[in-house]
């Protein structure tokens, strides 16, 4: 039997107390001790809430990423040795338990974001939904929660598992239509007599202190009917969450057959993409984008993917000048190539000279007009540097603005 509270009715309570705090905050008088007592209850409302949602939500989570890595035998190119593969869903959520949830949720990171699987299961969605929930406790719950509402995975909101027996999702369709609506929304008090029909008792009996205490003026005594659908603020509320165990989860993991000769979804670059697996060294070849272009001829290391197409090369930290290779992307994965511009390569990674405010410099792009000319280097902008070129004046006020590779170090001969 699957026991979970309907994720939608705690979506909607969870948004209309954020309407309630922000309605309530903006307005209250301190040194009035009825308005100063509201807030003080509706903070603590939240903290508590906020909080027991957000353990709920986590403990969902892990439980069913753990649940979705048993499909890899069949629908991966490599499955996690230590969860066993096919089974029941629900035996899957039982045997979870025992894990330390960390370990859970960075096995199935690298399992969903690192190798290849087909449209139907796992993949890069469930690898997003991992990376999101490593993120708890490093962001306020009220913003964890906020993110976790809105994830998806291949089909459908991922609160759908109902056996995993914490949320589900009876009407998917009405879940998406109501979080569109809660983001374009512009009326908080409008958001808070479309849901408060659905919301719990003790939230109710603030939005009526609230209202006879003058905050709210829009809503009226009919808003405050019930529909019997309480219970989800009395789950959130009381929710106990999982004592996990201790076991630490392998991220080991076992190539299958699955893709050999034969064709499925996606598999344009399946090739070029399998053989760059993560940790392996590899070298920038040549490449088309300027952007990219600094990098040839250095070495990184294969951190993830982004697509079927595109492999995360992460670089080692340069900080000579102020510049981070890695700091152009915000996935954490470095810079992405496709599997044409990279190669493997034995070589160790080495820190590449860069260059710092004040050097001289000498432009060798073949394609630039100021090929040969020297110059100060005057600012650094993450992946490009501001060159005081001698002799030359433009809309820039003499400066030109080069990558690493379209430059190289040079005398002061001939530099104002």
């Amino acid at each position: 039997m699957c026991v979970g509270v309907e994720a939608l009715n705690v979506a909607k309570e969870f948004y209309a107390l954020q309407a309630l705090k922000s309605l309530v905050g903006e307005k209250v008088k301190f040194g009035i001790k009825s308005q100063e007592k509201l807030y003080e209850d509706i903070l603590s409302f939240a903290s508590t809430y906020e909080q027991n949602l957000a353990d709920a939500l986590f403990d969902y989570t892990v439980k069913v990423l753990y649940s979705e890595m048993r499909h890899g035998k069949t629908a991966c190119f490599a499955y996690n040795v230590t969860v066993p593969q096919g089974g029941k869903r629900n035996e899957s959520y039982q045997n979870a338990i025992k894990f330390n949830p960390m370990s859970i949720l960075i096995a199935s990171s690298d399992n969903f974001n690192n190798y290849y699987w087909s449209s139907s299961f796992g993949g890069n969605k469930w690898g997003f939904i991992a990376d999101r929930v490593l993120l708890k406790g490093k962001i306020l719950n009220v913003v964890f929660c906020d993110m976790c509402f809105s994830l998806t995975h291949n089909s459908a909101p991922y609160l759908n598992k109902s056996q995993a027996n914490i949320f589900t999702v009876n009407h998917p369709q009405d879940y998406i239509e109501f979080l569109d609506f809660k983001f374009d929304s512009v009326s908080l008090e409008g958001l808070l007599i479309k849901v408060l029909i659905h919301c719990g008792e003790r939230f109710k009996k603030l939005v009526k202190r609230a209202k006879t205490l003058g905050f709210l003026n829009k809503i009226t005594m009919s808003n405050f009917t019930s529909d019997g659908e309480e219970n989800a603020e009395y789950y959130i509320y009381n929710y106990v969450k999982i004592v996990w165990g201790n076991e630490w989860m392998s991220k080991k993991t076992m190539e299958t057959s699955n893709f050999e000769g034969r064709q499925v979804d996606k598999l344009e670059n399946l090739e070029g993409r399998l053989k760059f697996k993560k940790g392996a060294k590899v070298k920038i070849l040549k490449v088309e984008d300027s952007f990219q272009s600094r990098l040839i001829g250095f070495v990184g290391v294969v951190a993830g993917y982004s697509n079927a197409n595109e492999i995360g090369v992460v670089f080692e930290e340069r900080v000579e000048g102020g510049l981070s290779l890695n700091d152009t992307c915000g996935y954490g994965c470095g810079l992405y190539f496709t599997s044409n511009m990279i190669e493997k390569t034995k070589e160790e990674i080495t820190i590449p000279k860069l260059f710092k405010i004040g050097d001289i410099v000498k432009v060798i792009n073949k394609n630039n007009c100021n090929r040969g000319k020297e110059g100060v280097i005057k600012k650094i902008n993450n992946s490009t540097y501001s060159v005081f070129l001698n002799g030359i004046y433009s809309g820039n006020f003499g400066f030109a603005f080069y990558e690493i590779g379209l430059i190289e170090k040079a005398t002061e001969k001939g530099v104002a």
